[in-house]
Formats: C-alpha cells, sequence, structure tokens
C-alpha cells in the first residue's frame, strides 16, 4: 500500500512563567499567555537536553514505529508527563499544554480518560509516576475547570486552558502551577513534574498514511532561556471502514403462519390445510375465500406475493412431514380436575410438563384428550372384562392389556362402581339403560330388528356390538 506521509505536530507545551520580570531581554513575551500558538511564534524552539518526556497511547508506552494503528474516524488518547522544564524555580511559577493539529484536516481534541498505561502509577518514581490529577485534561471535568482550546492565530492548534481552574498562575490563562508541596495550586504536589491527557479524533475523511505526532513540554532550561523537550511519536491511519448494515431479517413461512394464520387453523396447521396444493393455497391467500378475507395487499390485505408464497411453501413442508405425534392421552377421568398444573407444572409438579409446554390449564385438552366416558352402568355386573378385552368382543387397546376390573374406574368416568361406597364413583351417574320390553323366549337374535337401520334402531355407539352383549345392561 501507498502510504501518504503527513507531518502531524501535536505539541504539548508546558510553558514557565513567573511574570514580565522573568522574560529574558530581548526575546518576545510568550504567546501563549494570549492564547496563540508559542511554537509556531517561534519563542521556545530550542530542546532542553536537561529534560525527559514520557508519552503512552490508548494506555500503553510508545516504544517502537508506528506506535499505534488507527482508521479514520477513531478517536485515540495521548497521556504525556515530563520532568525538568520548571527553569529556575526562584524565578518561574508554572507551565502550560499545547497540542497542534495538521493544517490539512480538522482533527479534534478533547479532555483524556481517567486511563493511562498501567505502569504508571502514584506510587511510582521518575518515568512510573503519574497523578491522578492529571487524568482528564489535568481534571477539566472534575471541577476544575481546565479545557482544551483552539488558539487564536491557529484553530487547528489546542492549548490547556487554566484560567477557571485553581491550577492556575494568573494572569496567566494558559499556566498552569508547577511548584511542588510549597505551592498550593500545584494540585499534583510533586515539584518540576507536570503532566495531561488528551482524546484525539481522526478525521473520517482523512486520508490513509503515516502521521507524525511531535509531544512536547515547552518550559524554560536551567539558565531561564525558553526551550522545550519533545518525542516524535507516528500513527498509522487506515482508510474509513463504513460498515455494512446487516440484511434485514425476513420472517420465516412459519412465523409468517404464526402470525397470520394461527389464530383460526391452530398453532400447528391441520392436515387438512397442510395438504393444500400450494397454488390453490395462494389462491385462497391472495383473494380470500369463504369468511377467510384477502391477505394480498393490493387487495387491501398485509401480505406481500412474496410472503404468500412463502406461506404456502411452509403448508407444503407441514404435508410431507406428516402430522406431529399424538399427545399421550390423560390418564385418569378429568371431572373436577381443571387445574392441571396443580400436578403437572414444571415447578412443583409430581408429573412436571415439557419446558416447551403452555402454562395456561386451558391449553391441556386442545392436544391431551381424556379417558372416553362409560357409556353405561354395569347393571351389577362391574367384570368390564368379559366384554372389554383384548380378545372380548368389544377390543381393548393393546396398551390395557393385563388391566382388571377395578382399574376402568381411574380413568373412565361418567357411570358409578358397583360400591356401597359413595366415594368410589369417580364421576355423574350414568342414565340407565331401558329394559327389554318383551320376553326373551325364542328372540335370542337381538339385532335381527335391533340394529342401526331395522325396525328400532340402536344408537351409533352400539354399531359394533353382538347379540351376547345385549343383556349385559339391558334387563328384563
Amino acid at each position: 500500500m501507498k502510504w501518504l506521509l503527513i507531518t502531524l505536530s501535536v505539541i504539548v507545551a508546558l510553558i514557565i512563567i513567573g511574570g514580565a520580570s522573568q522574560i529574558i531581554a530581548g526575546s518576545a513575551p510568550v504567546p501563549t499567555m494570549a492564547g496563540t500558538n508559542c511554537i509556531s511564534q517561534g519563542c521556545h524552539e530550542q530542546q532542553n537536553g536537561n529534560a525527559n518526556i514520557y508519552v503512552g497511547l490508548n494506555g500503553r508506552n510508545v516504544t517502537s514505529e508506528p506506535e499505534l494503528s488507527v482508521n479514520a474516524g477513531d478517536t485515540f488518547e495521548i497521556d504525556f508527563h515530563f520532568t525538568g522544564m520548571l527553569g529556575q524555580a526562584s524565578q518561574h511559577k508554572g507551565v502550560g499544554a499545547l497540542i497542534a493539529m495538521p493544517e490539512q484536516a480538522q482533527w479534534k481534541v478533547s479532555a483524556g480518560t481517567d486511563s493511562h498505561p498501567a505502569a504508571w502509577s502514584e506510587k511510582g518514581t521518575g518515568e512510573s509516576f503519574w497523578s491522578p490529577a492529571w487524568d482528564q485534561a489535568a481534571n477539566g471535568s472534575n471541577g476544575t475547570g481546565a479545557k482544551w482550546v483552539a488558539c487564536s492565530d491557529q484553530p487547528t492548534a489546542y492549548y490547556l486552558d487554566f484560567s477557571a481552574s485553581p491550577w492556575a498562575v494568573q494572569p496567566h490563562q494558559s499556566v498552569a502551577a508547577d511548584g511542588g508541596p510549597g505551592d498550593p495550586a500545584d494540585l499534583d504536589g510533586v515539584a518540576d513534574h507536570m503532566g495531561a491527557d488528551a482524546l484525539v479524533e481522526v478525521p473520517f475523511e482523512a486520508p490513509a498514511g503515516i502521521y507524525k505526532i511531535m509531544v512536547s513540554g515547552i518550559g524554560n532550561g536551567i539558565d531561564g532561556r525558553p526551550a522545550r523537550v519533545s518525542k516524535t511519536i507516528s500513527v498509522e491511519v487506515h482508510a474509513a471502514v463504513t460498515p455494512t448494515p446487516p440484511p434485514a431479517e425476513v420472517p420465516s413461512g412459519q412465523q409468517l403462519y404464526s402470525q397470520n394464520c394461527s389464530g383460526c387453523h391452530g398453532k400447528i396447521p391441520l392436515q387438512q390445510i397442510a395438504k393444500t396444493a400450494p397454488a390453490d393455497a395462494v389462491k385462497a391467500m391472495t383473494e380470500g375465500t369463504g369468511s377467510m378475507p384477502a391477505f394480498d395487499q393490493a387487495k387491501g390485505g398485509q401480505l406481500t406475493a412474496r410472503q404468500i408464497a412463502d406461506i404456502a411453501g411452509y403448508l407444503k413442508a407441514e404435508a410431507i412431514a406428516g402430522p406431529p405425534p399424538a399427545a399421550p392421552p390423560i390418564a385418569h377421568f378429568v371431572k373436577g380436575r381443571t387445574d392441571c398444573l396443580a400436578c403437572h407444572s414444571q415447578e412443583a409438579g409430581m408429573v412436571p410438563v415439557p419446558a416447551n409446554h403452555s402454562s395456561d390449564n386451558s391449553q391441556c385438552q386442545a392436544c391431551h384428550k381424556a379417558p372416553p366416558p362409560m357409556p353405561h352402568a354395569p347393571q351389577g355386573n362391574a367384570a368390564c372384562t368379559s366384554c372389554h378385552s383384548t380378545n372380548g368382543p368389544l377390543q381393548l387397546a393393546a396398551s390395557h392389556a393385563g388391566r382388571k376390573d377395578d382399574s376402568c374406574y381411574k380413568c373412565h368416568e361418567g357411570a358409578p362402581k358397583p360400591s356401597s361406597d359413595a366415594s368410589a364413583t369417580p364421576g355423574a351417574t350414568a342414565a340407565k339403560p331401558p329394559a327389554i320390553p318383551h320376553a326373551l323366549e325364542g328372540r335370542q337374535d337381538c339385532l335381527s330388528c335391533h340394529a342401526p337401520g331395522g325396525m328400532i334402531s340402536v344408537p351409533d355407539s352400539h354399531s359394533t356390538y353382538k347379540n351376547n352383549m345385549c343383556t349385559g345392561c339391558h334387563v328384563r
């Protein structure tokens, strides 16, 4: 990649000024006292060989080039501190800070954060010392009033304004006290040692390239003359990456069915609906049929043609898959037992339901069916299995094989259990079968008269009964 090399001077200027009497004869007044860029004015150009400066980028010490790699539009943090710029302590009282950005792009500077390199702390010395008072642009957001302000003669450069801060060395708005413990305005309490931080926002339109940043502490040498201590670092900027928005979520055919159809056709489509030919299903949803309105947006509905086709595809898939497995039947009579979850809740149930089941009692019997009630009273004949058995005239389900007569009443309700104990009756007493109104002699073939379509038709429930079953319930 061909990188564009752009020189970016970020100059942190710490200016040590005691007053007009400290200005060396023949030198110009310190420009930052008026909010200007003292570096571009040529006042503090000389390097101070007796001073040291330490710089951190995004919470780590700078040790190699490029020290930082970012994208255009990103924000990074500069932390810095330096020593040896106080000059002659008997004459100079304070320092200031300056950051100069490139002219061709509007790099923005604001107060830093509470973060700094982990190796720097209040307990350290020299390079490893860091005062909490230097965080957030010398605590600019914590009530001390210091803030970054654009220089009046160079809007792309920023100085740290202490005019409303306890740090201030009046009447100089860009000068902070650095006299140490004997100076109550020096909030870090350490003489000839100052620091600050800043957040730098890279312009979104900045071209890719290596940008040089010069961080400088500016003050006076031990000879009292204006000077600076500088460190040049590099920031590699990559072209801005425009994020690609995630594709809008497209509802599936199943979701669309659940949202638009399940209210009438059930959560799981009935097989007779699922087996509808896709073309017929599309037509019914598009134009409406019977009491079902048209769902096509062109006809005032809420679905697009694509969504209608997706629902039809879902119905076709359901038809191929076949009906879901049948829910197990209820294994007890249900009369008087309307609170299914009293026994079948997940929290305290003796037989808990699966996690995907509803917590609404009214939904249980939509899938789980109660055992059929007894259609007759036993009329003194409690031997249910004499008729109802795997080999008897009324076939039982294979799952009932081996069950005894007494077990019938645990699930099937409607007829009283033959017992003197009323508590043994699980449900209401069924209607008594009518008595046989004629003699039985020579009339053993009941079905010759009493059969569906016969002279005296029997109920549909009796359509499979045999002659030898009649007197089990009906008596002369």
